[in-house]
């Protein structure tokens, strides 16, 4: 009898061996399935996030040269403002140069001053006559000033003229007609 207890323990003992033998390799096939096919959803997660990096970045760069051509678009608007003010100003300099005021000298005062050198450029127009020098700013703002104020004047003595005229016609003393001898 024991004997084939013996029999029956050793095969129930190689059973159950092979059982736990086959349960664990089932275990570690089935642990290897699970991580390859966690391994896969990860790299296709991963795939799916570097796709949408790209679209991101494909948006950025297409954004990027939009600012660049509208940034060009401005600079060159910008320049071409800026050369037009440039002649512009340049017009003006030159029309407030032609406005300058120049005194006429003769050439022979000129030449016996001892060449002394003109506040301004010096433009001869007959060979020998007469030159051209221009006033110093501060008296050509000056004489302007005073023609300013001679031309405001004038105006005012005109509108006290023609008041008078008018009351002198209103009250009979200024009369269209025949002089007397």
């Amino acid at each position: 009898m024991i004997v084939d207890q013996l029999k029956v323990a050793a095969v129930g003992a190689a059973l159950l061996g092979a059982v736990t033998i086959a349960g664990l390799s089932g275990y570690h096939f089935g642990a290897d399935n699970v991580r390859l096919e966690w391994e896969r959803d990860k790299a296709e997660r991963a795939d799916a996030a570097m796709h949408d990096v790209r679209i991101a970045v494909a948006h950025n760069e297409a954004e990027r040269q939009r600012d660049i051509a509208s940034t060009r678009a401005t600079l060159a608007t910008y320049q071409r403002n800026l050369n037009e003010a440039e002649k512009r100003i340049a017009a003006e300099r030159a029309a407030a140069d032609r406005l300058r005021l120049r005194i006429a000298v003769p050439a022979r005062v000129c030449a016996a001053a001892g060449g002394a050198k003109a506040p301004g450029p010096v433009v001869a127009h007959d060979a020998g006559a007469t030159e051209y020098i221009e006033l110093p700013k501060p008296t050509e703002q000056h004489l302007r000033d005073l023609v300013r104020d001679a031309d405001l004047e004038t105006e005012r003595l005109r509108e006290k003229v023609g008041a008078l005229q008018d009351w002198a016609r209103k009250h009979g003393f200024y009369e269209v007609g025949a002089i007397a001898p």
